[in-house]
């Protein structure tokens, strides 16, 4: 163990409290000295203090009686035996749900004592490690705010000892925990499953100066998907969903330039939180441009599968990316102000498959149609437009119809823009037609 006194790591190093006295007519004062020292120190800081003690402590009343018990207390710790001291110890230590957890974790627990440096803010840090591949170590990712690094997501904890007083030391003569919990469910690793990780404790002193570090690897489960594996499926989602988007375009007279250019709007979004100047951004932004060039080259010579390319996203494809392959296809769709039937059969065939819920796409598509000019002029594609099945019975057409009166009458009644009104009674018009030609 280091000696705090001479700076040396020795083997005859104990854990002592030393005393001094001063005394100036009615006042006195006592002073700790607590620290880690080898035998040689020991003798030298208790003989020092006590000479200072016999010198100076008497001179006050309550000095006749502190010093004498200083001295005593000094020499006694010089020859103290080196089996007290205990050096700094981590552990990980699994914790149940039970009564006083209400979250099944893992707690860092630390013992053994240690001199601080006076004067110094001091503390402990706690960080995490994936070392599953040895050869490739990967920080480890936490979705508590608390836990995370300034400016960063990697996985940081801290606790405050405080600015140290003189003879201040840490002395934990048990184990402690240290409120550093792991939770699983709100740990990400690069990849989901079966971790290896590395549990790397610091005892800390202001500016950053690390007084002692412990090192424990330990196995833990991790349920949520790694962020290795959701940047895998974010880029994959960027080519599928612009692929998606491109055959929406293409599928009625060819791809218009405002159709394009409206994709390459969504492309941007997807980079907004990306740094402009890094890698990364670099990296995405050239994945999606050639995404576009690809799907319009496939799109111009009959490549260009929607049906292959839905499968593909269900396989590869995230939650979210479904959500947004919708909500792009109908910004391609409106952004010609034409609601054309082969747009939206598509668009209603790629909901379908995707599994979108139902009336989110439902209240998408009709705000995406309301104010569009429309081309229909038979009960096929009034089905298509308003996403009704033309080979469902009477009733269940006329149910569905009603549906969607009701919701666009209540707009234009309730609305006070009267852009967004005029636009609701184009509705109810269309409304109209379609029952025309749906229930004659």
């Amino acid at each position: 163990m280091r000696c705090d006194g001479c700076g040396r790591e020795k083997d005859d190093v104990a854990v002592v409290g030393f005393q001094w006295v001063i005394s100036v007519i009615f006042v006195c004062f006592r002073n700790p000295v607590v620290g880690a020292y080898c035998k040689r120190c020991r003798v030298i800081r208790g003989i020092g203090l006590s000479v200072v003690s016999a010198v100076v402590g008497w001179w006050a009343f309550w000095g006749v009686i502190y010093t004498p018990a200083a001295i005593f207390k000094n020499i006694a710790n010089i020859f103290k035996s080196t089996t007290a001291t205990i050096p700094l110890t981590a552990r990980i230590v699994a914790r149940p749900i039970s009564a006083s957890n209400e979250h099944a974790h893992h707690a860092v627990e630390i013992r053994g004592q240690c001199s601080l440096p006076v004067g110094r803010a001091c503390g402990f840090r706690h960080s995490l490690v994936d070392i599953t591949n040895p050869a490739d170590p990967m920080p480890v990712y936490a979705l508590l705010d608390w836990q995370q690094a300034a400016g960063s997501r990697v996985f940081l904890d801290t606790t405050e000892i405080g600015v140290t007083e003189r003879g201040q030391y840490l002395d934990l003569t048990d184990w402690v925990d240290m409120k550093f919990p792991i939770f699983a469910e709100a740990t990400q690793a690069p990849h989901s499953g079966h971790r290896e990780l590395l549990s790397i404790v610091e005892l800390v002193a202001a500016p950053d100066t690390v007084l002692w570090s412990s090192e424990t690897p330990f196995s833990l489960h991790l349920p949520l998907g790694g962020y290795v594996e959701d940047h895998a499926r974010e880029v994959a989602d960027d080519a599928l969903i612009v692929r998606m988007a491109v055959a929406v375009a293409a599928s009625s007279h060819g791809m218009s330039e405002p159709e394009i250019e409206a994709v390459r709007v969504w492309s941007k979004t997807r980079l907004a939180a990306l740094d402009e100047g890094g890698a990364e951004f670099a990296d995405r932004a050239n994945d999606l441009a050639g995404a576009l060039a690809r799907s319009m080259h496939d799109a111009e010579s009959g490549r260009l599968d929607l049906g292959a390319t839905i499968t593909r996203f269900l396989a590869e494809g995230s939650d979210s990316g479904r959500i947004e392959a919708v909500e792009l296809c109908l910004a391609v769709m409106r952004v010609d102000g034409t609601a054309d039937h082969d747009e939206m059969l598509m668009i209603n065939r790629l909901a379908n498959q995707l599994g979108i819920d139902e009336a989110w796409f439902a209240e998408n598509r009709d705000k995406s149609v309301s104010g569009l000019t429309t081309h229909a002029d038979s009960a096929m594609d009034f089905a298509t437009l308003l996403g009704i099945d033309p080979a469902s019975d009477k009733d269940t057409i006329r149910l569905q119809l009603n549906e969607q009166y009701d919701r666009w009458n209540s707009r234009a009644v309730s609305l006070s823009d009267p852009g967004k009104r005029r636009e609701a009674e184009a509705m109810l018009e269309t409304i109209a037609k379609a029952r025309q030609e749906l229930l004659p």
